[in-house]
């Protein structure tokens, strides 16, 4: 008998590895949806095609955990177009033959994307792109989509910065005569001149000619010659502008440049980086740079936050735009995905997905992006403004002013005044109002008093404001004080012409709602949040001062008197955006309440429990008594008396142990991982007793037979218990 017991067993065993290895798929399983991705997967702008990809596959993933559409999983199909126009024709082609493939994201470059953009008009396939901006792009091509402001509006946006926030009253132009280029420059000029900006010069030079380096010795040496030629608009591609700023900048010589999107990317910095100069001293050629960005996480939304995570948790760096803007584009195409009809054919699923990207043309069905809010207009373009970043030490940061949509006022007269003062600039249509960026740092010097009971703890730290005009940064409410707090009067302060420094020297009593689910093996954070009083998130942002900061906590670990079994593991400091809504008490808000939203500025040390003592205080222990119960099994059938007591003992520590838990974390209302480990010993214990019980039964039956039957599945059945609620606790706790 026991040997056909240990038959059946294995064929159970091997029934279920069977089933385990066999795939995921069978041919009754919904057909794939494919979407295609066409960009640099190979050459000098290999980074940044991986960098879509990355972010189009983040999305999709996202959307395929959730079940896919219609329960049909999303698939991405690569295609490396080398950023050459010829190459993305080819590609296209492949594409447009492709029937499984119903939407394209991509290309990078304007040039390409213009190339493949007839293939795909001519094949009928929608495509989305979140990097070309040429506008003739999407004017002639009614299937093309792009989620980046055209060059129309770029080139009018950065002559609006450079002359109304700058104050700058001259400018030089250096641009690339290729259609990227020579549309920003000339929109750049064109909006310059109509308010009132001068144009000192403007050269052009052709990339595709050999003696390239030639020309632009040529021009760097006529511009020398210039004596104030104002702020220097280089229009040119990444890898073009690198060339032609460290030209202009070799020997120490000062220029203040600003550039388009084309230079908020790692090919720009990173061909920085080869330079012997910048290698010496960072930022030798870079710094002082201003750019056009569609996206800086510092000043992003609230969803950019959740996204950073998810992306540096997926591949363990920080995501660039070009990741963030391939993400939004998959976004767009999944939404016009889900609202189209499955069962037709191809070329009606792909037009009737073109038609459902046209409809997302207003705010209402606009769809909510890391890069913001995403609607097409006429054109298929986004309209939005572009974030202005300076690269300081070799890192973009936002400047001290940027922009947001907002809505064109009653008071038209007011609305110019602030047009000519800067506080509000008007681009194609759109009005966009100023708001003003404060560089905030926390060090933080000490960390005392954690209780776990009310989930406080105290915190020592330096705060600092930087900041350009007159703000009032420091009339802050923190959030999460344990009871008010006012910073008075500075430890510190520096005030310059082009910023102002306040130092605050603050120590109180914060709380945080810690999470307990895993414990012991759990981790808190101890933060620090606050919003301005008064300033909504429209007129104040406060940013991570990156420059200003010590990233490192392990340097100050000695300080952190944080409590006994705990250190401190990472600190996170970021801001997003705290929302309420309210009528203010205006009755034409009755029926549709405002939303108001703050710039909330948050700092986080995480901490973890130190592995050995949570074993030692909260693990050890049960796994003695759990060991001590199997032991029962072992003993001979007659000695009843002790299996009692054995059982007796354990139910006794595992009573005593659990009451602890339950005093030391008698504030928490859900169970824990440490609940259930005391939880499976009951079950165990249960177990034991039965077993006992009935090995008692039938000992004094004489059922030999039966006792040892009884033995034997004990013993199976004690392991396999253990290993079924090891696999149900790593599966919802881990």
């Amino acid at each position: 008998m026991k040997k056909y017991l240990v038959i059946f067993l294995s064929v159970i065993l091997v029934g279920a590895a069977v089933l385990l290895s066999l795939p995921q798929t069978s041919p009754f399983m919904e057909k794939p949806i494919y979407i295609a991705v066409a960009g640099p997967m190979s050459g000098t702008q290999k980074a940044d095609g991986e960098d879509m990809v990355k972010g189009i596959q983040l999305c999709l993933d996202t959307v395929n955990d959730k079940g896919g559409i219609g329960g049909k999983k999303i698939k991405l199909a690569v295609f490396d177009d080398k950023n050459q126009p010829k190459t993305a024709i080819s590609v296209a082609s492949e594409i447009v033959e492709n029937k499984d493939i119903l939407v394209v994201l991509g290309h990078k470059y304007s040039s390409t994307s213009i190339a493949a953009g007839r293939i795909y008009k001519a094949g009928g396939i929608p495509a989305i792109t979140a990097t070309a901006t040429v506008n003739a792009l999407t004017q002639d091509n009614e299937w093309y989509f792009r989620i980046i402001q055209a060059n129309s509006f770029q080139g009018a946006f950065i002559a609006k910065y450079v002359f109304r926030t700058l104050n700058q009253k001259t400018a030089t132009i250096i641009f690339n005569k290729d259609v990227y280029g020579a549309t920003l420059a000339e929109n750049f000029e064109k909006t310059a001149r109509e308010i009132g900006g001068e144009i000192k010069h403007k050269w052009g030079f052709d990339s595709e000619k050999d003696d390239i380096d030639k020309e632009i010795r040529k021009i760097t040496a006529e511009l020398r010659t210039i004596e104030n030629p104002g702020i220097i608009f280089v229009a040119t591609q990444a890898e073009e502008g690198v060339r032609i700023i460290s030209a202009l900048k070799s020997g120490g010589s000062k220029y203040s440049i600003i550039g388009p999107d084309s230079f908020y990317g790692s090919t720009f910095i990173s061909k920085f980086k080869e330079q012997p100069e910048e290698q010496v001293q960072s930022g030798y050629y870079s710094d002082n740079i201003y750019v056009a960005c569609p996206f800086i996480l510092d000043v992003a939304n609230e969803n950019a936050h959740e996204f950073t995570h998810e992306f540096m948790r997926k591949y363990q760096k920080e995501p660039t735009w070009y990741a963030a803007g391939y993400y939004d584009a998959a976004k767009v195409a999944v939404e016009a995905l889900k609202k189209s009809d499955p069962d037709q054919s191809f070329r009606k699923k792909r037009r009737e997905i073109r038609d459902k990207l046209t409809n997302i043309s207003d705010s209402e069905n606009a769809v909510s992006g890391v890069t913001g809010s995403l609607f097409f207009n006429i054109s298929r373009d986004v309209i939005k403004p572009f974030t202005v970043g300076v690269y300081k030490n070799q890192i973009l940061i936002p400047t001290y002013a940027q922009y947001q949509m907002t809505p064109i006022p009653r008071d038209l007269d007011m609305a110019l005044e602030k047009v000519l003062k800067g506080d509000f600039i008007l681009v194609d249509g759109s009005l966009m109002s100023k708001t003003d960026v404060v560089y905030t740092g926390i060090d933080i010097n000490e960390i005392s008093g954690l209780d776990t009971i009310t989930s406080s703890y105290i915190v020592d730290f330096y705060l600092w404001f930087r900041y350009k005009g007159e703000i009032d940064a420091s009339n802050i409410l923190f959030i999460n004080a344990v009871t008010p707090i006012t910073p008075d009067n500075p430890i510190a302060e520096e005030k310059t012409d082009e910023y102002t420094v306040k130092t605050y020297h603050i120590k109180a009593k914060f709380k945080n709602e810690f999470d307990f689910h895993r414990h012991p093996f759990d981790h808190q954070f101890l933060s620090v949040r606050f919003r301005h009083h008064k300033l909504t998130r429209d007129k104040l942002i406060y940013v991570k001062d990156t420059l200003g900061m010590s990233e490192s906590v392990k340097k100050k670990e000695a300080s952190f008197n944080i409590g006994n079994g705990w250190y401190p593991s990472d600190k996170e400091v970021y801001q997003d955006i705290i929302t309420n809504i309210s009528t203010l008490g205006i009755p034409e808000l009755f029926s549709n309440p405002n939303i108001i939203s703050y710039s909330q500025f948050n700092a986080e040390l995480k901490i973890k429990r130190k592995t050995a003592d949570a074993i030692l205080r909260n693990i050890f222990p049960e796994m003695i008594m759990i060991i001590c119960l199997y032991l029962v099994y072992f003993i001979p059938y007659r000695h009843f008396r002790l299996r009692v007591e054995i059982m007796m003992a354990v139910l006794i520590a595992c009573a005593f142990y659990h009451i602890r838990l339950l005093s030391d974390l008698f504030a928490v209302k859900y169970s824990t991982f440490s609940e259930y480990v005391f939880f499976t010993v009951y079950g165990l214990i249960g177990l034991s007793a039965v077993v006992s019980i009935l090995i008692f039964y039938f000992e004094l039956r004489g059922a030999e037979t039966k006792t040892k039957w009884v033995v034997l599945i004990g013993k199976i059945a004690y392991p396999c218990m253990i290993a079924a609620f090891g696999a149900v606790m790593a599966y919802i706790f881990f």
